[in-house]
């Protein structure tokens, strides 16, 4: 956890040295995963996650977008819009339709 959080903030510190001070950066969040993630979406090596996968993304969407925030970075939170529109979800729990019902609020 220690290095992702070291990652990051190097990876924003970069952004502020190569990008134009007018460049709009926005730092989307990941869509929420069901519990559990479908085993056809998640690697054989990496099936002993699927029970936790909403959380760890959860977890990370948090950090992330907390470090973008203050780093001066707009933050698109999709995971939080999304999260109340399951009927969307595919069946592999991570994926959402292309297209939304026409008859959405």
């Amino acid at each position: 956890m220690k290095q992702y959080k070291e990652n990051l903030v190097r990876l924003f510190c970069a952004f502020h040295g190569i990008l134009n001070s007018e460049t709009l950066v926005v730092r989307t969040t990941v869509l929420p995963v069901t519990q559990p993630a479908c085993d056809r979406v998640i690697m054989e090596g990496m099936r002993f996650i699927s029970d936790t996968l909403c959380h760890e993304v959860l977890l990370m969407t948090d950090i992330t977008s907390s470090i973008a925030r203050d780093d001066c970075f707009n933050v698109l939170d999709l995971h939080h819009v999304m999260r109340r529109h399951i009927q969307w979800r595919l069946p592999d729990g991570i994926h959402n339709y292309a297209q939304c019902p026409s008859d959405t609020e």
